[in-house]
């Protein structure tokens, strides 16, 4: 038999499950709408398997470099707190300040690495205007 606590973790995974469901299918249904599409490749299965693996790899190394560099401050703040031989008392509020800060450098120079390789490499699968 099965206890209380089982059954309603089991119906929260539920519900978890079926948001993510729901989510899914939402941004599935935008980006058709937004003119997103799946397009066939007509060359064969391995050259198309060793390009894709040879953009996979630039286009993670592209972001990583992106998340690198828009993570700069952050890590040159926590490498001043290591190092520092005396104690320097910041205000939170501007730490919370370079948080944010660097979370919005990382995701901009992320896409923007990944935009740069994929542009570079000719990528056709971009979206292109319904009237193309």
């Amino acid at each position: 038999m099965q206890s209380h606590s089982d059954v309603s973790v089991g119906r929260e995974c539920l519900a978890g499950l079926a948001t993510a469901m729901v989510a899914g299918a939402g941004c599935g249904i935008v980006l058709w709408l937004s003119g997103w599409r799946v397009v066939r490749d007509e060359t064969s299965e391995d050259e198309r398997r060793r390009r894709r693996t040879f953009l996979l790899g630039r286009t993670v190394a592209a972001a990583l470099a992106g998340i690198t560099v828009g993570l700069l401050p952050m890590l040159v703040l926590i490498y001043a707190a290591f190092t520092a031989t005396v104690s320097i008392a910041v205000e939170w509020a501007s730490v919370l300040v370079l948080y944010a800060g660097s979370a919005v450098l990382t995701y901009g120079y992320a896409l923007l690495g990944v935009w740069w390789v994929l542009a570079g490499s000719g990528d056709d699968r971009r979206p292109r205007p319904r009237g193309c």
